[in-house]
């Protein structure tokens, strides 16, 4: 079973090998048209968006809605490895989940709740 610090391991290297490939993939702008929907109903002032890869979706959001606080965390890219010391009234969490094991999913879930609830 691929533990969490592999699975982190294997994104960076894969992430260094394929920078661009979300720039090259339409399905993030299904992404940020879907997301949008909510960001328009719910109008938070700071988002989380956890799990972001190499921050694509944080940047197309961050230019959508250039006033709202738009923060990223992922533990396999430098740039986002810290987790924010923030309160967040919306955590986006896109293709994270469906590659942690069980046991790892819900101490996920529990970190992004304890997050919001900050």
């Amino acid at each position: 079973m691929i533990t969490n610090k592999n699975y982190v391991e294997q994104y960076k290297i894969l992430n260094d090998k394929n920078k661009f490939y979300y720039e090259s993939n339409l399905s993030i702008f299904n992404m940020v048209n879907e997301i949008s929907l909510f960001i328009d109903y719910l109008k938070p002032k700071n988002i989380l968006d956890y799990g972001c890869g190499n921050g694509v979706l944080l940047k197309l959001l961050k230019h959508k809605y250039p006033k709202i606080n738009i923060d990223g965390y992922d533990p396999a890219i430098k740039e986002f490895s810290v987790i924010p010391n923030n309160h967040y009234d919306m955590i986006i969490n896109t293709d994270v989940l469906e590659h942690t094991y069980t046991k790892k999913r819900y101490c996920g879930c529990s970190k992004s709740y304890q997050i919001f609830i900050k």
